[in-house]
């Protein structure tokens, strides 16, 4: 698979190859999981070289370095019978040979339950990117979260620190995907720290929004399908508020199934509500934040777009993509003060207890993502964008790509 540093670490003006190169690293890694069986290798490389398609982007003193004979070396290798190597990722430019790996902080743990609100994860927010070579991990699949909540449900209640969120009331939030699961946990918690919410759902909102407005909130609901209505989602939120001041892109669908099975009708269904919706409704919201100079979008990526995972070609590929074309965003967003971030959630709903081990049942409640979504939404965070987090179970990690070895 060609990828592209832009894949890797998003790029200005970029936007749609960025998401297109890192959706392939995520094809990449699920189909090296199913290829085991037939010893089929797939890797992917990030080459820069120069080319019709780069001679336009780069200046002519930097490609002349950038011979594309560099490149060649290394394909052949990865095409021999000698190399054992599969679902790697490789950076490759005038003579750079380095092989590419997930690196994930130690993190911060909590106590998953009543006092694990955004309050106390901003109280130890620092600790959430804290790299050291005692707790740095260099994962290659899902952390093993029942081993993490054994831990984390036997700490002490969480001190809940000096600061209050205050900024986000009367803010207009759109959580979409929010009829059930981690969508209405989001809606029902951005309510009550006083935001204006738009629960949407193509199938029952007015459950959540009556939910909500019982306990003396605010809300509308959005009957509005991510993909095909996103217009209508977005002008339900104008007309009944008058702008947007927060995007949480969270409705998803699964259509697992093994590639050499997946049917082209599972992929699209996967790519259009996963990654196209959240295109469109980023591009939707832009021009709002852009005028106000502010604004938040909270992307949902997966630990399958990250690692890859069998079975989930369509939402691996759709769920890697969502998260450059973030880091993209950030970089563009950062003029106007608009922030972007992508979380990958670990927690039980309708969606992932198909996937979900018996050990794994209720014990990951979606309220143990909620109040980071909703710190990350808030002014009190301050200017975090561009990153990409990894939150369950009272855990949450920051996580980077990095050279493993290079030459």
């Amino acid at each position: 698979m060609t990828a592209s540093p832009a894949g890797l670490y998003g790029n200005f003006g970029q936007a749609n190859y960025s998401a297109a190169k890192l959706g392939l690293v995520g094809l990449c890694e699920t189909l090296a999981k199913e290829g085991v069986k037939y010893n089929i290798k797939v890797n992917a490389i990030a080459p820069l070289a120069k080319s019709r398609m780069t001679e336009t982007i780069l200046p002519p003193d930097v490609l002349n370095k950038l011979l594309p004979e560099k490149i060649a070396p290394l394909v052949l290798y990865l095409t021999s019978d000698i190399v054992d190597s599969s679902g790697s990722i490789y950076e490759v430019a005038a003579g750079l040979f380095a092989q590419i790996r997930w690196e994930r902080s130690g993190g911060l743990y909590l106590n998953p339950k009543k006092s694990f609100t955004p309050e106390a994860i901003l109280n130890k927010f620092k600790e959430i990117s804290g790299f050291n070579p005692n707790t740095t991990q260099y994962p290659s699949q899902l952390n093993d979260y029942n081993l993490v909540y054994s831990k984390t449900s036997k700490l002490p209640e969480n001190s809940q620190g000096s600061i209050k969120i205050n900024s986000l009331k009367d803010k207009v939030v759109i959580v979409t995907g929010a009829g059930a699961g981690l969508g209405r946990s989001h809606a029902l918690w951005f309510a009550k720290y006083g935001a204006k919410v738009v629960v949407n759902d193509f199938k029952d909102p007015d459950i959540v929004v009556k939910e909500i407005k019982a306990n003396g909130g605010t809300a509308i609901a959005s009957w509005h399908d991510v993909y095909t209505q996103s217009e209508q989602l977005i002008d339900t939120a104008m007309k009944a508020f008058g702008t947007v001041d927060v995007l949480v892109n969270n409705a998803g669908i699964l259509r697992d199934r093994s590639f050499a099975k997946m049917t082209t009708e599972e992929w699209d269904q996967v790519m259009k509500i996963h990654l196209l919706a959240v295109f469109k409704l980023c591009k939707l919201v832009w021009p709002i934040f852009q005028a106000k100079s502010s604004g938040c979008i909270i992307n949902t990526t997966s630990t399958s777009g990250i690692y890859g995972n069998f079975g989930q070609a369509n939402y691996a590929s759709a769920k890697a993509a969502i998260l450059s074309f973030s880091r993209t965003l950030a970089i563009e967003g950062k003029k106007y003060k608009i922030r972007v971030n992508a979380i990958a959630p670990h927690a039980e709903t309708s969606m992932t207890k198909t996937i979900f081990k018996e050990t794994e049942l209720n014990k990951f409640s979606p309220s143990q993502v909620s109040p980071f979504v909703v710190l990350l939404a808030s002014d009190e965070i301050g200017n975090v964008s561009g990153e990409l987090f990894e939150v369950g179970a009272g855990w949450i990690v920051t996580l980077l790509i990095s050279h493993k070895v290079s030459h």
